[in-house]
């Protein structure tokens, strides 16, 4: 039972992992077109850290068009303002993948020495800031094989955006789903081997209820980790940990 389960965990793994992700990015794409409302961003004073020391600025943004108002760039040393680039408008060029200025005024501070003022004609350059950054987030996670979640996460992390525990969260399940499977096998197996008035029947209904549990615990895990109450890593393993006593539970009371 131990091997059957470990198999099937791993089938799961690769399925959640690689192939769902990619069935349910269709999925999203015909909610989006059909379903739901069509997409607008409505985002105002957008903050964006796009590097170590660098920040971009936008006072609005155009998704349609993929044009972005009021552009700012910074550049912050500590606490200290360093450069400051600014723009009445970037645009996105799709064919070069990049961001096309307007023209721009760039101001550099000296300290105590001063400032300079340069301008700069329109031009293309390429910044850690994308189209899709500011593009619909419904279901997103769900969308992502596992390396492009990464790939999400770990640039949320360098731009210290604060909704980044619900795709840790994401992705951490997806760890914990085989070792789960293997758990509620071996509850399975306990729960067949001990023997009841109520019969087959009782067996199949007490093993509904505990699958009912083991969601119900999920869901719960899954919005602690997202409003912050629980690290995203802790409450990926609750269910897990939970049923774990349960499943060592039954075996010692359970007839040998």
């Amino acid at each position: 039972y131990t091997v059957g389960a470990a198999i099937i965990g791993t089938l799961t793994f690769g399925l959640i992992s690689w192939i769902i992700p990619k069935g349910t990015k269709e999925i999203v794409r015909f909610e989006n077109g059909v379903v739901q409302e069509p997409w607008k961003y409505e985002g105002r004073n957008i903050h964006v850290k796009i590097g170590p020391r660098t920040y971009a600025y936008l006072e609005s943004y155009d998704a349609t068009h993929n044009i972005g108002y009021r552009f700012a760039l910074e550049t912050i040393d500590s606490t200290v303002l360093r450069r400051r680039l600014t723009a009445d408008a970037i645009t996105w060029d799709s064919t070069k993948q990049a961001w096309k200025m307007t023209t721009q005024s760039v101001r550099t501070f000296h300290g105590q020495t001063g400032e300079t003022l340069v301008s700069i004609p329109a031009r293309d350059t390429t910044l850690n800031l994308y189209p899709k950054d500011f593009s619909s987030t419904y279901r997103l996670a769900e969308t992502l094989t596992s390396p492009e979640l990464g790939d999400l996460i770990d640039n949320k992390i360098l731009r210290g955006a604060n909704d980044t525990a619900q795709y840790l969260s994401v992705k951490y399940e997806r760890y914990a789903y085989p070792f789960d499977t293997i758990i509620l096998t071996l509850i399975g197996v306990v729960l067949s081997a001990r023997k009841s008035r109520a019969g087959v029947g009782g067996q199949i209904a007490l093993g509904f209820v505990l699958a009912f549990v083991f969601i119900i615990f999920v869901m719960l895990s899954r919005n602690l980790a997202s409003v912050g109450s629980v690290p995203p890593i802790v409450a990926a393993w609750i269910p897990g940990f939970v049923f774990s006593t349960i499943g060592l539970f039954l075996y010692r009371v359970v007839p040998k």
